[in-house]
């Protein structure tokens, strides 16, 4: 349920969203890569997508282990 959340309000607006807007929003944060042309993730995104994508990875795990527990 998080990652659908996750997904539907963050990382969809962040690939498919209305560029300018979220460069003019997170014109401040901490860019590795700056650029005033296209919305490139800062560093807050960058981290939130990797917590979000081991989140996945351990619920993939976890389910995977514990499925094979009731065989």
């Amino acid at each position: 349920m998080w990652f659908i959340t996750q997904f539907l309000f963050h990382w969809y607006y962040t690939i498919f969203g209305l560029y300018q807007g979220k460069i003019d929003y997170f014109a401040d944060t901490i860019k590795l890569i700056p650029s005033n042309t296209i919305y490139i993730t800062d560093l807050y995104h960058i981290i939130l997508h990797v917590l979000t994508l081991i989140s996945l990875i351990n619920m993939a795990i976890y389910c995977d282990i514990f499925n094979r527990g009731k065989r």
